[in-house]
């Protein structure tokens, strides 16, 4: 009964990391409002995540609003790129729509839904990698279409989340998963993600490849990070 209450307990480390995912999906969701915001606010909710994952941090609403403040304005070209893609993916698939079927017509839309799963494909890795380092925007991508087709595995799965999380919405009529919505499928990403990223940013840090035990101490505020 003690282990029960014992916070110190996975199940109830579970139970906070998920709060976590919760109250930082509010903050995104409000944070992505203006839209043009779309990638200094994930970009924030995929570094206070993995971050909180990693227990590097305490207080993740306070880190999650000055991430988005360091992320405001190197995030806008980015913003305005994946606004554009989708726009015109959109408009694409629209104007087939009006369209009889011909093999022109099924070879256009072929490509427009295979640029559309390549960029969901891209997204965790391009989110968490803007989060955590500077570069420029082509170079973002570039490196996350690389990291996306490497890890392919790793990949589908984040792709399966939120496959799952509609699945069981439309199913079952289970619209909790709506509380945590992008927060919970970022959350679980950060999970995925965590082998493939950290060592680039311990590396970025200068930190040893092994972590050595060390006694835990408070973290100071960091800013974005270094060069990627």
């Amino acid at each position: 009964m003690n282990r029960l209450f014992d916070f110190n307990n996975p199940a109830w480390q579970f139970l906070a990391k998920i709060v976590d995912a919760i109250v930082l999906h509010v903050c995104w969701l409000v944070c992505s409002l203006p839209l043009i915001t779309i990638a200094a606010s994930s970009g924030a909710l995929y570094q206070t995540l993995m971050n909180d994952i990693c227990d590097e941090g305490g207080y993740y609403v306070r880190e999650y609003f000055r991430a988005f403040k360091k992320n405001f304005k190197p995030g806008l070209p980015l913003s305005l790129v994946l606004i554009a893609f989708v726009g015109v993916l959109g408009l694409s698939l629209y104007a087939l729509s009006t369209f009889e079927p011909t093999p022109m017509w099924a070879a256009i839309r072929g490509f427009d839904l295979l640029a559309g799963a390549l960029l969901v494909m891209m997204l965790p890795y391009l989110f968490t990698l803007f989060g955590f380092f500077y570069s420029t925007t082509g170079n973002l991508i570039q490196t996350s279409f690389f990291l996306s087709i490497k890890h392919i595995g790793r990949t589908l799965l984040m792709l399966l989340i939120p496959v799952l999380m509609l699945a069981l919405i439309e199913t079952f009529n289970f619209y909790a998963l709506l509380v945590p919505g992008f927060g919970l499928v970022a959350y679980l990403d950060c999970h995925i993600l965590r082998p493939i990223i950290r060592p680039w940013i311990r590396k970025a840090r200068g930190e040893p490849e092994e972590e050595e035990e060390k006694p835990a101490q408070p973290r100071r505020p960091r800013g974005r990070g270094p060069e990627v």
